[in-house]
């Protein structure tokens, strides 16, 4: 398991960077799969259909970097941008707490007070476990949907794809990271 919250996959194929935009265009309209594609200019979001959309479902985020003949696609999994934007939230408001309790443990050990600003950071660290717990859990439930993204952005690329060790790729990272 990973401390990641957003696992990372690189590619590198063989095509240069209008080809891959080009796969992606047709990827887009192509019903065979159940995946909404997105692009815009040198990127590329894919998620699942809305009707089997929920709370965890990943978002793929791509970035399509040219790299002479070649292209690489680095892409990061995480959940919608809402979920996303709630745990940075939530992040940082348990370390601002934290912080001022830290800070505050000190002047109270010079007051003579008990230092409850301690059990104040303490109780900031437990919290920030259990909300790091939540998102494994939710990336767990997330896995099945996040594979299949994987393999369609793989299978569209099979014919192309450069071994490159240098990034992490292909579905052997992701076996490897969550299952």
């Amino acid at each position: 398991m990973t401390l990641r919250l957003r696992p990372r996959f690189g590619l590198r194929v063989n095509l240069p960077l209008d080809d891959v935009i080009r796969r992606f265009e047709t990827l887009s309209v192509d019903e065979s799969h159940s995946c909404e594609v997105y692009l815009l200019d040198r990127q590329v979001e894919m998620t699942v259909d809305p009707e089997e959309r929920h709370y965890w479902s990943p978002y793929l985020k791509m970035l399509l970097e040219r790299e002479d003949s070649q292209t690489v696609l680095r892409g990061k999994f995480g959940p919608n941008i809402n979920v996303w934007s709630l745990f940075v939230a939530v992040y940082a408001v348990i370390a601002m707490i934290g912080a001022g309790g830290l800070i505050l443990a000190p002047v109270q050990v010079q007051l003579d007070q008990t230092p409850s600003g301690l059990w104040m950071s303490v109780g900031c660290l437990v919290l920030a476990v259990l909300v790091w717990i939540v998102g494994k859990i939710g990336q767990r439930w997330a896995y099945d949907q996040m594979v299949y993204i994987h393999r369609i952005v793989c299978e569209s690329f099979a014919d192309t794809i450069v071994d490159d060790p240098q990034l992490e790729q292909t579905a052997d990272y992701i076996a490897g990271k969550f299952g």
